[in-house]
């Protein structure tokens, strides 16, 4: 195993309970279906990209919103199991963790469902705490986005490179992106009006830039030079979290201060090697 970065990569963003179903087939209206299996896990971005930086030897830890249920000790446990430390930003908040239910096809390709208020609860930015120590990185998956609009303003104060992994657009990214280094997004990230996504990022200073597009090349620009990043050709059993596991791969090579395109070809290697399993994170029983 690749040995631990010099300082911890800092994660903000989503925590969820997966519950992961591999079926034949969707259900339809009114339908009752039988799964092939089931997993329950818990997920997010962050939280995904952040065990995969920690099983590939980096020292993290996870900010986000747990709170008090009597599902925490099971997030907990869990994230223990993973490495990562963890922050909570709501330890008094007594509420369920949001849910996930993912629908798994043959092919790997899936269907999620999550509440829309997972993605935005009403936390001010007032809640952001600065922390102490030296970070090598800080990623932030867009939730929460006042306080990741802190975080990130707080580490760009502190020389931290922001790294966004930009699943989707979301409210308040146009005011996030001035503080973000490195920004890589899915093909499903849309810039209101149309706009070309790279350009736009460029416009708003953001240095490094790149769009994935699940098993196609990976297409990036880096102070006014463009190329592709090919993806290995694997055969896929499960898509779920390959990006999630893209950007916490990503955050471990950086700190090795490659090139930005070497960086993403070391991820992106990481990403589809764990397409090769069920879940989001049982490929780290089989890469040591």
């Amino acid at each position: 195993m690749p040995q631990s970065t010099s300082h911890p990569i800092l994660f903000f963003g989503l925590l969820t309970l997966d519950l992961q179903y591999f079926v034949s087939t969707l259900p339809g209206p009114n339908d009752k279906i039988r799964a092939e299996d089931a997993l329950i896990d818990i997920g997010g971005p962050a939280t995904n990209a952040a065990a995969t930086c920690s099983h590939l030897g980096s020292e993290v830890t996870l900010l986000s919103a747990l709170g008090q249920s009597p599902l925490a000790s099971f997030f907990l446990q869990k994230l223990e199991e993973h490495g990562v430390r963890f922050r909570d930003l709501t330890p008094d908040r007594v509420s369920l963790p949001p849910v996930a239910s993912i629908y798994t096809l043959p092919d790997g390709q899936r269907s999620v469902v999550v509440a829309k208020k997972a993605f935005a609860p009403n936390f001010s930015a007032d809640l952001w705490v600065p922390l102490d120590g030296e970070f090598s990185a800080l990623l932030l998956d867009g939730s929460f986005m006042p306080l990741a609009q802190k975080a990130a303003q707080w580490a760009r104060s502190r020389n931290i490179p922001v790294v966004l992994d930009g699943g989707s657009w979301k409210e308040g990214t146009e005011d996030l992106l001035p503080w973000v280094d490195y920004a890589i997004c899915s093909e499903d990230f849309k810039v209101p009006g149309g706009e070309d996504v790279l350009a736009y990022l460029a416009d708003r200073g953001v240095a490094y830039r790149a769009i994935s597009k699940g098993g196609e090349a990976i297409v990036f620009e880096d102070h006014g030079q463009s190329g592709e990043i090919e993806v290995p050709r694997v055969k896929v059993v499960d898509t779920l979290g390959a990006g999630d596991v893209l950007h916490g791969a990503f955050c471990h090579f950086l700190a090795k201060e490659e090139s930005f395109a070497m960086t993403l070809r070391s991820a992106a290697e990481v990403a589809s090697y764990s397409c090769q399993f069920r879940g989001a994170k049982s490929w780290m029983d089989h890469l040591r």
